[in-house]
């Protein structure tokens, strides 16, 4: 009897190194994974929100920019995906779908204190290198190693620049979304809120221009919701609102709504390119 079970420990040990040495070599057979390294590299969205036509090279909202961080760092956009107001909703990274169920993507840079320059896109293939009078803004960034940030190209017209939004929604729980409001309509002193149906009240206020309000957390709804993003207070000579439809939120998502366009004139009660949007944070 001790003979057998010796016997059976031997075949199962040498079955326990068998699978051991097999496991061995699938995983030095497997191909290594590179991922970037969060002590250096940061993570940034950005999100086309400057609506004046000059300088632009076409008829709609422009201009039509390549972004770089610093003269000797390069390019972060591609080649033929310059930064657009028009195209992905002024996203880059491009979203993948158009739903809010899959995530938008950032782009991965490196950390530290830059320069951010946007350069515009003259040619919609090959894009020469920059040359005099292209650059249209230039604006300071401090980027922390292992955050993740939306920047925004914006301002008025004339003074484009870039603000950079820190995307801390912290953590999320069960059965909940979080959600938050950027106001970058070009007209400084306006205040905006945002409105849901399902809430039925106001559940985000007092946003100023070019600022973001703070992540608010709510219950998943079980349809889809409707918001409306309006002006609360402000020296625009017009009161404005954008909905937004069929809005339907995936639990321990964030997500943040953004307001785009401008005012013709300082006594015109119309409004250019004015849009209300979302992008995915998380």
């Amino acid at each position: 009897m001790m003979k057998n079970n010796f016997k059976n420990l031997l075949l199962t040990g040498i079955t326990i190194m068998g699978l051991a040495a097999c496991e061995k070599n699938l995983l030095e057979n497997n191909i290594p994974q590179h991922f970037p390294d969060d002590n250096a590299t940061a993570y940034v969205k950005f999100i086309h929100a400057y609506a004046g036509k000059t300088p632009a090279l076409t008829s709609g909202a422009g201009p039509n920019v390549l972004m770089y961080l610093n003269d000797t760092l390069g390019r972060i956009t591609a080649v033929n995906n310059p930064l657009s107001f028009t195209v992905s909703g002024g996203q880059y990274p491009t979203p993948s779908t158009a739903t809010t169920n899959v995530r938008s993507w950032y782009t991965a840079v490196p950390s530290g204190s830059f320069t951010m320059l946007g350069v515009l896109a003259r040619l919609s293939g090959t894009v020469p290198a920059p040359v005099a009078g292209d650059t249209i803004f230039r604006s300071a960034v401090n980027l922390q190693p292992g955050k993740n940030y939306t920047a925004f190209l914006s301002d008025t017209l004339q003074s484009p620049s870039i603000t950079l939004i820190p995307d801390e929604y912290g953590t999320i729980a069960d059965g909940k979304y979080k959600i938050r409001l950027a106001n970058f309509v070009a007209w400084p002193g306006d205040i905006q809120e945002v409105y849901s149906y399902r809430e039925k009240r106001v559940i985000i206020s007092n946003v100023g221009y070019k600022t973001a309000g703070a992540f608010i957390e709510l219950d998943v709804p079980s349809q889809r919701d409707t918001f409306v993003i309006r002006k609360l207070s402000g020296p625009s000579p017009a009161d404005y609102s954008t909905t937004i439809l069929g809005f339907s939120p995936v639990g321990k998502r964030a997500y943040t709504l953004f307001t785009r366009g401008k005012q013709l004139s300082g006594t015109s009660t119309t409004f250019q390119s004015y849009t209300g949007s979302f992008t995915t944070n998380y």
